[in-house]
Protein backbone atom coordinates (compact mmCIF):
# COMPACT_ATOMS: atom_id res chain seq x y z
CA UNK A 1 0.00 0.00 0.00
CA UNK A 2 2.83 2.29 0.71
CA UNK A 3 4.44 1.86 -2.54
CA UNK A 4 1.33 2.30 -4.08
CA UNK A 5 0.99 5.53 -2.59
CA UNK A 6 4.42 7.02 -3.09
CA UNK A 7 3.99 5.89 -6.91
CA UNK A 8 0.48 7.96 -7.12
CA UNK A 9 2.54 10.65 -5.07
CA UNK A 10 4.94 10.71 -8.08
CA UNK A 11 2.71 10.97 -10.78
CA UNK A 12 0.71 14.15 -9.15
CA UNK A 13 4.10 15.21 -8.17
CA UNK A 14 6.71 14.74 -10.55
CA UNK A 15 9.92 16.49 -9.77
CA UNK A 16 8.84 16.86 -5.62
CA UNK A 17 10.78 14.69 -3.63
CA UNK A 18 8.45 12.28 -1.56
CA UNK A 19 7.51 13.11 2.05
CA UNK A 20 9.17 10.99 4.34
CA UNK A 21 6.26 10.18 6.81
CA UNK A 22 3.63 8.40 6.20
CA UNK A 23 1.86 11.40 8.06
CA UNK A 24 3.04 13.87 5.46
CA UNK A 25 2.83 11.27 2.46
CA UNK A 26 -1.37 10.80 3.92
CA UNK A 27 -1.57 14.82 3.68
CA UNK A 28 0.06 14.99 0.75
CA UNK A 29 -2.76 12.42 -0.66
CA UNK A 30 -5.51 13.52 0.74
CA UNK A 31 -5.21 16.86 -1.75
CA UNK A 32 -5.61 14.60 -4.88
CA UNK A 33 -8.66 15.43 -5.63
CA UNK A 34 -7.69 18.82 -5.47
CA UNK A 35 -4.24 18.20 -7.40
CA UNK A 36 -6.28 15.95 -10.26
CA UNK A 37 -8.56 19.36 -10.82
CA UNK A 38 -4.87 21.19 -11.33
CA UNK A 39 -3.78 18.66 -14.07
CA UNK A 40 -6.90 18.90 -15.42
CA UNK A 41 -6.33 22.66 -16.13
CA UNK A 42 -2.54 21.85 -16.98
CA UNK A 43 -3.63 19.63 -19.89
CA UNK A 44 -6.53 22.53 -21.07
CA UNK A 45 -3.82 25.16 -21.11
CA UNK A 46 -1.33 23.04 -23.10
CA UNK A 47 -4.41 22.14 -25.11
CA UNK A 48 -5.66 25.33 -26.16
CA UNK A 49 -2.04 26.84 -26.66
CA UNK A 50 -1.63 23.91 -29.24
CA UNK A 51 -4.62 24.81 -31.37
CA UNK A 52 -4.61 28.54 -30.36
CA UNK A 53 -0.74 27.69 -32.05
CA UNK A 54 -1.87 26.18 -34.97
CA UNK A 55 -4.34 28.78 -35.55
CA UNK A 56 -1.45 31.48 -35.69
CA UNK A 57 0.67 29.46 -37.78
CA UNK A 58 -1.32 30.06 -40.59
CA UNK A 59 -3.25 32.99 -40.02
CA UNK A 60 0.08 35.45 -38.49
CA UNK A 61 -2.29 38.34 -38.69
CA UNK A 62 -5.08 38.03 -36.40
CA UNK A 63 -5.47 39.67 -33.45
CA UNK A 64 -5.51 37.61 -30.60
CA UNK A 65 -7.98 39.95 -28.60
CA UNK A 66 -10.37 38.49 -31.72
CA UNK A 67 -10.29 35.21 -30.03
CA UNK A 68 -10.82 35.89 -26.57
CA UNK A 69 -14.72 35.95 -27.40
CA UNK A 70 -17.07 34.03 -29.24
CA UNK A 71 -18.90 35.03 -32.41
CA UNK A 72 -22.67 34.11 -32.25
CA UNK A 73 -24.35 32.52 -34.88
CA UNK A 74 -21.43 31.22 -36.22
CA UNK A 75 -21.94 28.23 -38.21
CA UNK A 76 -18.94 26.22 -36.53
CA UNK A 77 -20.95 26.52 -33.52
CA UNK A 78 -24.24 25.64 -34.99
CA UNK A 79 -24.03 23.50 -37.56
CA UNK A 80 -23.72 19.77 -36.57
CA UNK A 81 -22.03 18.72 -39.69
CA UNK A 82 -19.23 21.53 -39.17
CA UNK A 83 -19.00 20.73 -35.32
CA UNK A 84 -18.25 17.06 -35.86
CA UNK A 85 -15.75 18.33 -38.84
CA UNK A 86 -14.20 21.25 -36.37
CA UNK A 87 -13.91 18.37 -33.17
CA UNK A 88 -11.95 16.27 -35.50
CA UNK A 89 -9.59 18.10 -36.55
CA UNK A 90 -8.70 19.56 -33.05
CA UNK A 91 -8.53 15.79 -31.73
CA UNK A 92 -6.23 15.97 -34.13
CA UNK A 93 -4.09 18.50 -31.72
CA UNK A 94 -3.73 16.23 -28.97
CA UNK A 95 -0.27 14.46 -29.90
CA UNK A 96 1.09 17.68 -30.32
CA UNK A 97 -0.20 18.71 -26.71
CA UNK A 98 2.35 17.39 -23.57
CA UNK A 99 0.13 16.81 -21.19
CA UNK A 100 2.44 14.79 -19.56
CA UNK A 101 4.21 18.26 -17.99
CA UNK A 102 2.27 20.33 -15.55
CA UNK A 103 1.92 23.97 -16.56
CA UNK A 104 0.72 26.49 -14.22
CA UNK A 105 -1.46 29.36 -14.69
CA UNK A 106 0.11 32.96 -15.72
CA UNK A 107 -1.89 33.41 -11.91
CA UNK A 108 -1.07 30.25 -10.13
CA UNK A 109 1.86 31.52 -8.44
CA UNK A 110 -0.08 34.71 -7.11
CA UNK A 111 -3.42 32.58 -6.28
CA UNK A 112 -1.27 29.78 -4.32
CA UNK A 113 0.49 32.62 -2.30
CA UNK A 114 -3.15 33.89 -1.37
CA UNK A 115 -4.63 30.40 -0.52
CA UNK A 116 -1.56 29.15 2.05
CA UNK A 117 -2.24 32.01 3.94
CA UNK A 118 -5.71 31.36 4.56
CA UNK A 119 -5.23 27.69 5.32
CA UNK A 120 -5.24 26.66 8.96
CA UNK A 121 -3.39 23.46 8.42
CA UNK A 122 -0.45 24.95 5.94
CA UNK A 123 2.36 22.90 7.12
CA UNK A 124 2.80 21.15 3.81
CA UNK A 125 4.39 22.47 0.80
CA UNK A 126 2.82 21.61 -2.46
CA UNK A 127 5.91 22.16 -5.39
CA UNK A 128 4.97 22.23 -8.95
CA UNK A 129 7.27 21.16 -12.27
CA UNK A 130 8.96 24.63 -13.40
CA UNK A 131 6.79 26.17 -16.27
CA UNK A 132 7.35 24.40 -19.43
CA UNK A 133 6.61 26.42 -22.76
CA UNK A 134 3.76 23.96 -24.30
CA UNK A 135 4.17 26.06 -27.89
CA UNK A 136 6.50 23.71 -29.62
CA UNK A 137 5.69 22.21 -32.80
CA UNK A 138 5.76 18.54 -32.92
CA UNK A 139 4.13 15.75 -31.31
CA UNK A 140 5.50 15.31 -27.62
CA UNK A 141 7.47 12.94 -26.34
Amino acid sequence: MLDAAIHTFGALWPGVEPPTSIEELAKYLMTSGERINEWRESAARVGADEALSFVLSWYEGIKLEALQTMRTGSKWTTDPDLIKRRQDTSYSFIPYANVYTFVEGPDDGEENEEEDEEEVDADIEIDTAPYTDPSSSGPAA
